[in-house]
C-alpha cells in the first residue's frame, strides 16, 4: 500500500514540475501533450466514436438510420473513415463545439452560405470518406498551393468533412486536430474563390476557421488527401 501512495506521490511531483516548466517556457506545451498522447493511447491513434459524436451533434437518430446502410470501415489503424451524414453542416459543428465550451473563430458566423464543396457534398446523400490517421494535416501535401494542387488532380478533404473530423476527434480523446499545422481544405471554396483552412491555435486555445487565396502555400499549409470514398451518393460531377 505504501509503494502504491509513493508511485501517485511521484506522479504528482512530476506532473506538478512538467506543468510549471510548460507554464514558465522551460518545456514546449505540444511537446507535453504529445507525451501524454502517447502514454495514454500508444503509438497509434483511437478510432472515433461517431456514434456519441453524432449525438453530440444533435444527430443521433439520423446516424442510427444512416448506419444500417453505409459501411464505416473499421481496423485499419493508418486510417480514419469518417461518415458524413445528409442534413449535417458546418453551422452545426461550430454550435457543437461552442456548446462543449470551446472557442471558435470563423470567418464569418454563417460557415454554409456561399459554401461550395467541389467533389463531395452530403446534401445529395450520406457518404464515408477516408483520410490518413494523423494529428497534423498529410506532410507530403506541404508547400502545395490549392492550385497547384489541381494541376496535380489531387483530391483533398472539404471544410465540412475537416470539422466533422476534428470535432469527432476532440469528442473521442479531448484533443484536436492541426496543433503545429494547418488542413487546407482543398475540396472547397467560398464564393470569391478562396479556400478554407482550419487549425487549433495554441495560443488562444481555439479552433480557427479562416481561408487563405488560392496561390498560398507554406510548408504549415497541407491539405488532406482521399484516400477512399463510398456512399449512397456519387461524388459531384464538376
Amino acid at each position: 500500500m505504501s509503494s502504491g501512495k509513493n508511485v501517485f506521490e511521484r506522479i504528482l511531483k512530476l506532473e506538478t514540475s512538467a506543468n510549471e516548466m510548460v507554464i514558465s517556457g522551460k518545456r514546449r506545451a505540444e511537446d507535453y501533450v504529445q507525451l501524454l498522447q502517447t502514454f495514454v493511447w500508444g503509438n497509434t491513434l483511437p478510432d472515433i466514436d461517431w456514434a456519441l459524436t453524432y449525438e453530440r451533434l444533435g444527430m443521433k437518430r439520423e446516424y442510427e438510420v444512416a448506419s444500417r446502410v453505409l459501411v464505416v470501415p473499421s481496423g485499419d489503424s493508418r486510417l480514419w473513415a469518417v461518415p458524413m451524414l445528409q442534413g449535417i453542416t458546418c453551422n452545426k459543428v461550430v454550435a457543437a463545439y461552442r456548446r462543449d465550451s470551446v472557442q471558435v473563430y470563423v470567418y464569418k458566423e454563417d460557415l454554409d452560405v456561399g459554401l461550395k464543396n467541389l467533389i463531395r457534398d452530403p446534401i445529395k446523400g450520406s457518404y464515408v470518406v477516408s483520410f490518413c490517421r494523423t494529428v497534423e494535416a498529410d506532410e507530403e501535401n506541404k508547400g502545395k498551393s490549392a492550385n497547384v494542387l489541381a494541376t496535380q488532380n489531387h483530391v483533398g478533404i472539404t471544410l465540412l468533412e475537416r470539422l466533422v473530423l476534428g470535432y469527432g476527434h476532440y469528442v473521442t480523446t479531448g484533443e484536436h486536430l492541426d496543433v503545429k499545422c494547418v488542413t487546407l481544405c482543398s475540396g472547397s471554396r467560398l464564393s470569391g474563390g478562396d479556400v478554407p483552412r482550419v487549425d487549433f491555435d495554441l495560443a488562444s486555445g481555439r479552433v480557427y476557421v479562416g481561408y487563405y487565396y488560392p496561390d498560398d502555400c507554406s510548408d504549415l499549409l497541407r491539405s488532406r488527401s482521399v484516400v477512399s470514398f463510398a456512399g449512397e451518393a456519387l461524388p459531384n460531377q464538376q
